[in-house]
């Protein structure tokens, strides 16, 4: 049986809230479409498996030398961890301003520390689990048509999505600090849309300045673009080898990530309740 206070009792409170969040925004609140929108999820994810099929299968897939697949899996990976980290900024800028259980969770027995820990953790899932829905067709065409090790991605994209938590975290309780409560609602939003559109803008420009064409692929194949790089034994590439399954970069990017995660739970975990209650006026006044 599980305490109320305790730490699971909290993680499945969170589970729940987040559910019903994502069912509602899914569904505009009426229970009567579930059914709906889960059969469209089912024709969508088989639509997306064999989307990825042609693009990856056995006869879309071409052969690649082991830099330009390095940079297609790290421009693959970028995009996704900023749109992971523009999406975690808004969730963690949410919780402090719009959920309003907040201040009854905190009254209660339950420890603000545990509840801050579940609450990222929490985000850092929800987070990720887009990138993932979006990703796992690639992913398990590649391990069908190529090898098992491309199962490592997974963990890598959850690792993804943990940092950019922390990171996401870090600026949110920074601006905190620095301009208050009352500004940090506008700035943070703002922050999260020129973070999420930042890459996609960055290559497009990379792309136009260096080679006169809008074709992001054309530019990641560029032999300017291969010159500029980084030897191939470089850190710079250990996500991106961890994702093709190399089990050392898997086990350094995995462990930095929660390492990471652990490190930005503890160093705010101790301020949580203060912003909480600093926001929740802010929101009331307005």
């Amino acid at each position: 049986m599980m305490v109320p206070s305790g730490i699971f009792w909290l993680a499945r409170h969170e589970m729940r809230l987040s559910w019903r969040d994502v069912m509602a925004m899914m569904t505009a609140g009426r229970r009567s479409r579930e059914i709906g929108v889960l059969i469209f999820v089912l024709v969508a994810a088989i639509f997306l498996h064999f989307l990825a099929w042609t693009l990856a299968g056995p006869s879309g897939a071409e052969p690649r030398s082991r830099i330009d697949l390095l940079v297609f899996i790290t421009a693959l990976m970028v995009l996704p961890f900023s749109l992971m980290t523009s999406q975690a900024m808004e969730s963690v800028t949410r919780i402090f301003y719009s959920r309003s259980d907040l201040d009854l969770v905190l009254s209660s027995p339950a420890s603000a520390r545990k509840l801050f820990a579940v609450r990222m953790g929490a985000i850092a899932l929800s987070t990720t689990l887009l990138s993932l829905l979006l990703a796992a067709p690639l992913i398990n065409v590649l391990v069908v048509t190529q090898s098992a090790t491309w199962l490592a991605a997974y963990p890598v994209l959850i690792s993804l999505g943990s940092v950019a938590t922390a990171i996401s975290l870090t600026l949110t309780m920074v601006l905190f600090a620095v301009i208050g409560a009352r500004r940090t609602r506008l700035i943070a939003q703002i922050t999260a849309a020129l973070v999420g559109a930042s890459f996609i803008i960055g290559i497009q420009l990379a792309a136009i300045s260096s080679m006169g064409t809008l074709s992001r692929m054309a530019y990641l194949t560029s032999d300017s673009l291969k010159g500029s790089l980084p030897e191939i034994d470089s850190l710079f590439w250990l996500p991106a080898r961890a994702m093709t399954g190399e089990l050392m970069p898997l086990i350094a990017v995995v462990g930095s990530a929660m390492l990471v995660f652990a490190i930005v739970i503890v160093a705010f975990s101790g301020s949580f309740a203060e912003r909480v209650i600093a926001a929740s006026g802010i929101a009331a006044s307005n």
